[in-house]
């Protein structure tokens, strides 16, 4: 991926997605963000979205999440990856 016009750092991308987790209907706590991840709990599950300069303005970004069950699991991932992706 790489930077959109509207961030200079990553480190900007990462604190609005910081807050956009705490904004949504779904209740987040414990959100971090520090150098690697910006992550949180959920219920039963721990999200965690994870930036890796790679140079330049690109970086890669992962969402990944522990949970007790597989489906649910798979489902917030996939909810948050979208909905990062959409607030950007």
């Amino acid at each position: 991926m790489e930077l959109g016009p509207n961030y200079q750092e990553l480190w900007q991308l990462k604190s609005n997605i910081q807050a956009y987790l705490n904004n949504l209907d779904v209740r987040f706590t414990d959100v971090i963000n520090n150098d690697q991840e910006v992550a949180g709990n959920l219920a039963d599950m721990r999200v965690s979205i994870l930036h890796l300069h790679i140079g330049g303005r690109g970086y890669f970004e992962q969402v990944i999440a522990s949970g007790t069950d597989v489906s649910q699991t798979r489902g917030i991932v996939d909810r948050i990856a979208n909905d990062i992706a959409q607030a950007r």
